[in-house]
This record gives structure tokens, C-alpha cells and sequence, in this order.
């Protein structure tokens, strides 16, 4: 009877908690209007942070293009800006364990391709004093180096706040959970007699 009860255990706590595979972004910029601003999904591989993001979805609004111009839907990843497209979760703290990077991403951060001529990079150099993380969104048009605003770059380069948060819903994680638990129900009752 104990060995069962031990396995039963044993199956429960092996399936621990997995990260989440996409995560939930948003950000916006400091002004009262604000004329930068998206959302949308990022989906990641690997174990542990920081994640390689494998694919994007969402949408950007930058009020500074030329009218007509200003919405863009996000159709996949580039390397625009040097992006590293990396996904630090949780957000770094500064002067951490990962050095220079502060925040969800890197200087290099996170590029997206989208369905118009701009190009959109989520990342560091931000110049917003008492900002949580010093974030920025450069845009290809404007900017096509990809330098944030504090390197001297005084357009297509936006201070932002950026948030992420893991994604509601079933993940493997809880697949994997509900899977061991009713293995650890079914091994009980197997070893009280009441399964054949």
C-alpha cells in the first residue's frame, strides 16, 4: 500500500510547473495622448528565461507616421534594430544577474515585420527618467538604424512602457498537471481495490 501511495506522489510532483509558451504585451508611450501604442501575443521556446520568441501577433498604432499610415498588424519577426528577439520573464531587475539587461528585453530587444513598409523594434535605451524599465519602440521608417532616442536619434525612437504577462489558459504546464493528478486518482484507487 505505501509503495503506491508513494507513486502516486511521486507522479503528482513530477509534473511541476512549465512556463507558459506565449506571453501577453502591451505598451504605450508617456504622452497624455498617447500617439504610440500596441498589443499582441509572443510566442516562445526554451525552458527558461530568457525565451527565444518563435513567432508575434498583435498590432501597433504610431501617430507620428504620415495619416492613413499610422495602424500596423504584426506579421512575423526580423532583425531590425540588431534585435536578439529574446524574451526575459519574469522582467530583470537592474544590476541583476543578466548585466545590461533591464527590463522584458535587451539594447537589441524584440523586432517585428508588419503589414505595411515599417518595421518595429521593442527594446532598451529608453531616456524616461523614473521609467520602470527604460524601453523604447523604434520604427524602421524614421529610424532605420534602429538606435533608441538616448543615442542621439531624434525620430522613429519613442520612450515606452512595456508589460508582459504570461498568457491565460491551458498550457502544458496545467496539461501535464491535470494529467498527473487524475494518474495519482486512478493509482489510489488501483491500489485500495477499487479498480480492477
Amino acid at each position: 500500500m505505501l509503495s503506491c501511495a508513494a507513486l502516486g506522489l511521486a507522479l503528482g510532483f513530477a509534473s511541476g510547473p512549465v512556463q507558459a509558451a506565449v506571453y501577453d504585451f502591451s505598451f504605450a508611450d508617456y504622452l497624455p495622448t498617447h500617439e504610440v501604442y500596441g498589443s499582441g501575443t509572443l510566442t516562445v521556446s526554451g525552458a527558461a528565461s530568457p525565451y527565444a520568441v518563435t513567432s508575434a501577433t498583435g498590432t501597433i498604432h504610431d501617430g507620428y507616421l504620415a495619416p492613413g499610415t499610422t495602424d500596423f498588424t504584426i506579421t512575423g519577426l526580423t532583425t531590425y534594430a540588431a534585435a536578439d528577439n529574446l524574451l526575459y520573464f519574469p522582467a530583470v531587475v537592474p544590476g541583476g544577474p543578466s548585466g545590461p539587461i533591464n527590463g522584458y528585453v535587451s539594447f537589441g530587444g524584440i523586432s517585428f515585420t508588419t503589414n505595411g513598409a515599417s518595421e518595429f523594434n521593442l527594446g532598451g535605451g529608453g531616456t524616461s527618467v523614473g521609467a520602470p524599465f527604460y524601453d523604447v519602440l523604434n520604427e524602421s521608417t524614421l529610424n532605420p538604424t534602429g538606435l533608441p532616442i538616448g543615442s542621439g536619434q531624434l525620430q522613429g525612437s519613442y520612450d515606452i512602457a512595456l508589460s508582459v504577462t504570461a498568457a491565460p489558459g491551458p498550457n502544458v504546464g496545467e496539461g501535464l498537471l491535470g494529467f498527473a493528478a487524475m494518474s495519482a486518482l486512478l493509482i489510489a484507487a488501483r491500489c485500495r481495490g477499487l479498480l480492477v
